[in-house]
């Protein structure tokens, strides 16, 4: 695989694309539908927590869904979820009953479940990230952590890394990563990953795991006993002098951040976990501190390339005094794609996908989401781009 500098890259030029939609304000359109949309004809609705512990976001998030539609765009029809299940139910029904054809909102799994259940056939383009809230007419546009497994998989199985293991938290978060990591070696025609788990919140326990699934006590025979030898001074039996074989794996994933990531990289090489016969992987988040993990200098994790978000980061800047914190990428692409799917809302699911501020994405018929990721190595100067996303995206993939 080439390796890619994340500065050198070039921006993707999305003018370049049919079917665009005039750029509000200057910033970037959600691009890629195969023909010009038709006049809007659907009222937009946007439900948004405005009051309650995460009114912030949600002021935040209606900033990017107006700079999306535009002063001459359709308005939308805000809706104040509360940050709760019971007021996205609510705002979701006054938007049903107000004859609003298409759902931007809300904010987090637990409201996306309440909404769904009272669309009423409404389309809901939800920001959340949970994989499970995706069935027909309901899509989660977070990028999940299977996304970014199911994207790691495909590069490790394309560099012949085909025996995938992994020790993960017995949470949440794990739970989807197990998912990513199943589903991926299904798509890739890879034996099933070994996976190995610790409790939720006990990331110290996260050492014995790693000697475990590593099979150390087998791979690496005790020193023998001095008391037990018959000449203590007699030079060591060749067959312990042996370099220990390899791990019973050629890939690992992690997913821990933070001090409890740097311990575990201080294990793997007391268990021969090392590169390049082994390829650590992570989730996304090590993109946040992918210059200090030193220790996992090689690793990969898989997220949008940052160049795509380069146009959209100004205008949000330009307009609002402020860089646009990262969640308002997902609000952004939520409220172009409803106003390019205004006219027409089989474009939704249309199988060329379409152009966002985090690179390509298409949402399938039954509710999920697939997304073009770009594969990065951590560094010590931060990471670089060995795989980059893909220039082409199936919503059937």
């Amino acid at each position: 695989m080439r390796a890619f500098p994340v500065s050198a890259l070039s921006l993707v030029c999305a003018a370049a694309l049919a079917g665009c939609v005039p750029p509000p304000n200057g910033a970037p359109p959600v691009t890629g539908v195969a023909a010009p949309p038709a006049p809007v004809n659907t009222k937009i609705a946007v439900l948004v927590p405005l009051t309650g512990p995460t009114a912030n976001l949600g002021r935040d998030l209606l900033r990017a869904v107006q700079l999306a539609l535009g002063p001459d765009g359709p308005q939308p029809d805000v809706h104040d979820t509360l940050g709760t299940p019971t007021g996205a139910t609510m705002a979701a029904q006054a938007a049903v009953a107000a004859g609003d054809g298409i759902i931007v909102g809300p904010l987090t799994a637990q409201e996306t479940a309440a909404v769904a259940s009272v669309a009423n056939g409404v389309p809901v383009l939800a920001f959340t990230s949970d994989r499970q809230q995706g069935r027909p007419g309901v899509w989660a546009l977070g990028i999940t952590p299977q996304q970014q497994v199911e994207r790691l998989m495909r590069s490790l199985s394309q560099a012949g890394k085909t025996r995938v293991a992994a020790v993960l938290p017995d949470n949440i978060f794990g739970n989807a990563l197990v998912d990513g990591l199943t589903r991926g070696a299904q798509a890739v025609g890879d034996p099933p990953p070994t996976i190995k788990r610790y409790p939720d919140g006990q990331a110290a326990r996260l050492d014995a795991a790693l000697r475990d699934v590593s099979d150390f006590s087998n791979r690496h025979p005790p020193a023998p006993d001095p008391s037990t030898q018959i000449d203590p001074t007699a030079p060591a039996d060749p067959a312990l002098q042996l370099p220990m074989p390899p791990a019973p794996f050629d890939a690992l994933m992690l997913a821990e951040a933070g001090a409890a990531l740097g311990k575990a990289a201080s294990s793997l090489s007391t268990y021969g976990i090392t590169a390049p016969d082994v390829q650590v992987i992570g989730p996304a988040t090590w993109a946040r501190d992918a210059a200090n993990l030193g220790a996992l200098t090689g690793a990969w994790y898989a997220a949008p390339d940052p160049s795509y978000r380069t146009n959209f980061q100004q205008a949000y800047t330009a307009k609002y005094g402020a860089a646009p914190p990262g969640l308002v990428d997902i609000a952004y692409d939520a409220a172009q794609l409803a106003r390019v799917a205004a006219g027409n809302l089989t474009t939704i699911t249309q199988t060329a996908g379409f152009r966002g501020v985090d690179g390509l994405f298409a949402l399938r018929p039954d509710g999920q989401v697939t997304r073009g990721l770009a594969v990065f190595a951590v560094g010590p100067g931060g990471a670089r781009i060995v795989d980059p996303a893909p220039a082409s995206i199936s919503g059937g993939s």
